[in-house]
Order: C-alpha cells, then sequence, then structure tokens
C-alpha cells in the first residue's frame, strides 16, 4: 500500500518533519493526487503547513479548467492552494518546461519559508530515466538516476531539497491506491504525445522490453540503486582529495595542481573535472563527455599554455605545474603571488615601503650583519639581502621588452622573459611580476620571491647592506 510506503520512507528518511512547512506539487495527474492525498490524510504534516501548487506552462487549453480541479481538491481538503504560472514564452520540451516548473515551486517554496518541495516521480519514472539516460550515453551520475531526497535543481533554491516519497511505489500500486480511496484526476493529454522521448520509451521501448523481463521496473529501480551507493562511494573520494589537489578555490576560478590530478583514477579525474564544473557554473547540464575527454587529455599531456574547455563558458587552462579552471581566461588573481598595479615605477625608499596589489607590500631597510638571521636569508624567499653604492636609491616596475637579467651564481645574463620562463612563471604574471631595481641605472637587482642579481650579492660585511622584505597580505 502507498500509505505503508510513505510510511517507511519517512522512516527510513529521518527528520523529514523539519521541512515543514513544504510545498506539494500537484499536476491533477494520478501519481501527485495519490502523493498528496497520502501526505495530508497519513497526518504526516499538519494541513495548515502543506502548500499545493500547480504550475501552469501556459501551453495547453485544458489547463485553465485544471487550475479549477486543484484548487477544489485543495478547498475539500482544507489545505492552501497556490497557482504559479508561466509569464515568459518558453521552448516547447521537457527540458524547458521542467526549468520553468522547478523555477516556479522554488519560488513558491521561498516565498512560504517553505523547506522542501514533494514531487510523485514512482518506481516506473525511475526506470524510464534510466533507460532515457542510458540511450544518451550517461556516464554513473546519469544512471544512478532520481534520489528520494536530493538538492533542489534551480541554482538560486539550492538550500532546499527536493523530495520523492512514491519513488519506490510501483504505478500499479498508485492506480489501485486512487480507486482504493476513489481520488478524482485528471488525464495529462501530452502523456500520450510521441514526439516526447520519455512519452516514446513509456508507451514503446518499456512494454517491449518488458517482454524479455516483467520484472524490468524492479530490476532497474534495484540497479539505479545500485549504481548511486557506487556513485556516491566515488563522489565521497573525489571529494576527500579536493583540498589536496585544489590549491585555491574563489566563485570565478579554481586552481589546482596537475600532477596529483594526473595520480588520480581516471573515475576521480572525471568526478574532479565535473566537481569543478558544477562549482563554477553550477551546473553539468551542458557537460558532454567529449569535453571532459579532451580536459583531461590535455591536463596529461600538461603542456603549458594548452586551453581546454568545459561546458560553455569554463576555460582550464595549464601553467606549468598548475592549472587554472575558470569562466573566461584566468586573471593574475588566481595566483597568491605579488603583483605590480601597474606599468607605473614605485618608489621604494630606504628605509620605507612600497605597496602592491591585493595587500602585498615591499620594505626595505638599512642592514646590520651583526643582527641578521642568516638561516632566513638563505632560505625564506621572500627576504634579500642586496650591496648597494652609498648614493644608490631603490624603484620597483615591471619587465621590459629584451631586457636582460645576470642571477646570483650564473655565468652571465639572460633575456629575464626567458629566465622567468626556465623557472616556470606563467605568461599571466611575468608582465606585472616586481622587480627591485637600482633607480640611477635602472637594473633590476631582486625579481622578487625568485633570486637577486649576481651585481648585489654581498662581498663584505663592511658595505652598504640593505634588506628588503616581501610581505603577504595579513601576515
Amino acid at each position: 500500500m502507498i500509505g505503508e510506503k510513505i510510511q517507511a520512507f519517512w522512516t527510513t528518511q529521518q527528520g523529514l518533519s523539519s521541512y515543514a512547512p513544504c510545498v506539494v506539487g500537484l499536476s491533477g495527474g494520478i501519481d501527485s493526487v495519490v502523493m498528496a492525498y497520502a501526505l495530508i490524510h497519513g497526518n504526516f504534516f499538519d494541513r495548515n503547513q502543506i502548500i499545493l501548487a500547480y504550475i501552469n506552462h501556459g501551453w495547453r487549453q485544458e489547463a485553465a479548467n485544471e487550475e479549477k480541479f486543484i484548487e477544489a481538491l485543495a478547498d475539500v481538503w482544507g489545505t492552501t492552494c497556490i497557482i504559479g504560472r508561466v509569464t515568459d514564452p518558453i521552448y516547447k520540451s521537457e527540458g524547458a518546461a521542467r526549468q520553468a516548473r522547478y523555477q516556479l515551486l522554488g519560488e513558491i517554496a521561498e516565498a512560504h519559508d517553505a523547506k522542501g518541495v514533494f514531487v510523485a516521480h514512482h518506481a516506473d519514472d525511475q526506470a524510464e530515466t534510466l533507460l532515457l539516460h542510458l540511450l544518451r550515453g550517461s556516464g554513473l551520475a546519469g544512471l544512478a538516476g532520481m534520489q528520494a531526497i536530493s538538492p533542489f535543481p534551480i541554482e538560486q533554491f539550492r538550500h532546499l531539497k527536493l523530495i520523492r516519497p512514491l519513488l519506490n511505489a510501483k504505478k500499479a500500486e498508485i492506480q489501485q491506491y486512487a480507486e482504493a480511496h476513489q481520488l478524482p484526476f485528471v488525464q495529462d493529454q501530452s502523456n500520450n504525445d510521441l514526439s516526447y522521448q520519455r512519452n516514446h520509451v513509456r508507451q514503446q521501448l518499456l512494454p517491449l522490453l518488458k517482454k524479455y523481463n516483467p520484472s524490468l521496473v524492479k530490476t532497474l529501480t534495484q540497479t539505479a540503486d545500485i549504481l548511486a551507493a557506487d556513485y556516491q562511494a566515488l563522489h565521497d573520494i573525489t571529494t576527500q582529495h579536493w583540498p589536496n589537489i585544489c590549491h585555491t578555490v574563489t566563485t570565478t576560478f579554481v586552481r589546482f595542481d596537475v600532477e596529483t590530478f594526473k595520480a588520480q583514477a581516471i573515475s576521480i579525474q572525471r568526478l574532479l573535472l565535473r566537481q569543478i564544473c558544477t562549482h563554477l557554473s553550477g551546473s553539468t547540464a551542458n557537460l558532454s563527455f567529449k569535453e571532459i575527454e579532451q580536459a583531461r587529455d590535455v591536463l596529461t599531456k600538461q603542456q603549458t599554455g594548452q586551453i581546454a574547455t568545459l561546458g560553455q563558458s569554463i576555460q582550464i587552462h595549464i601553467f606549468y605545474d598548475d592549472a587554472v579552471a575558470s569562466i573566461g581566461k584566468p586573471t593574475a588573481q588566481a595566483f597568491t603571488v605579488p603583483q605590480l598595479p601597474s606599468s607605473e615605477v614605485i618608489p621604494l625608499p630606504i628605509p620605507g615601503r612600497a605597496e602592491l596589489q591585493e595587500g602585498w607590500f615591499i620594505t626595505a631597510q638599512a642592514a646590520n650583519p651583526a643582527d641578521l638571521v642568516w638561516d632566513d636569508i638563505r632560505h625564506n624567499d621572500n627576504i634579500a639581502l642586496v650591496q648597494l653604492d652609498e648614493n644608490d636609491t631603490l624603484q620597483i616596475r615591471s619587465r621590459r621588452s629584451g631586457e636582460r637579467f645576470h642571477s646570483f651564481g650564473a655565468k652571465g645574463s639572460k633575456k629575464l622573459k626567458d629566465w622567468m620562463i626556465d623557472r616556470k612563471i606563467p605568461a599571466i604574471l611575468r608582465l606585472y611580476w616586481p622587480l627591485i631595481c637600482i633607480r640611477q641605472s635602472d637594473t633590476p637587482i631582486w625579481v622578487v620571491q625568485q633570486e637577486i642579481s649576481q651585481q648585489v650579492a654581498m662581498t663584505t660585511e663592511q658595505a652598504r647592506l640593505v634588506l628588503l622584505k616581501l610581505h603577504q597580505p595579513n601576515k
């Protein structure tokens, strides 16, 4: 019986009462009428905590009569009824209708401070969904089918839950319940339209397959349960690896380590890419298997400068050991490194400080060899000790075309651009990477966080020594 199945669902899924008040999606068809009746008359919620919601897509003439039918039901059952109408024209397809329907259900739930939305998907719907996803070439996530409780499918309302209390009930059981309780319902004629692929599967493919397996619905729902558990296990593993792979995660970009990504199993790599897509765009609806595999191929080859795309808007750029996934082309903000605010020259007084971007700053002060912590100078990339002439002053600027740099310990100078490439400084960071220069000769003496010039290496403790320090934001 349906009542017993909902009771079992209620017992298994603890805490469902906390979703009150709740919205119950009611189309007027047999499935949603049975669900609404069972929820109301099973005393799972107080009637004043249930909002019956009917969505009119504006496609069918009979929708006006269905609205009146729903209002009459709500009046008989003593519950609140809300009619949601799609006002903007939408493309006549299952996907567009579903998107518009969930958008309005979310808005109704939000307006009534509801915690969850109940919908009447049942076991036969689950079987149809599994077959549809199989025909479309879905991965494990799609073949796992629908879940009894899942996040709401509209990003704006992800804090809501979508609840399917009939997911383990067969269509025949729903029909028996409706007959036993003499429940009225309406027939949606669009369910007979074979131009919709789901109707085609329901009316032609499923009956055909049942000739080979009369228990097909049970078999397919069990398969969905098995695959859902497997998918959840892989998803949990992926979530555990996420902080070890992804260095920086914001609303606009994700920077991650390519070598660590490559070390994962292929299934984890695919899930990581899906998770990145979900994080940045809120959905994987437009993500194809081909795009996932092309992105994996680019990351596996790890060629700096290569680009992969995910969905309609996400780009993955390879930067030596790192990759950055972002909406559009990534910016320097994807890296936690010092950058100049512009190409203008910034004075650096001694003693004194100069401001960089994003809260970074550099200080300069005269140094006494007796007061120095030499281990810090040798091993801390944010500190440099330089030897200057008495009249030398300092400034900070960006790299110039064709400029050369003679790094400490090198046999000779090298084009600064090539030197930065050898140091694996990404191209988007080179233009505004800060260089400390002697103002009088405009000679670079410290590529910040990298290396000092041979020209200013200390030769004697009696010389004029200056300690340069890069300070990170909030440190």
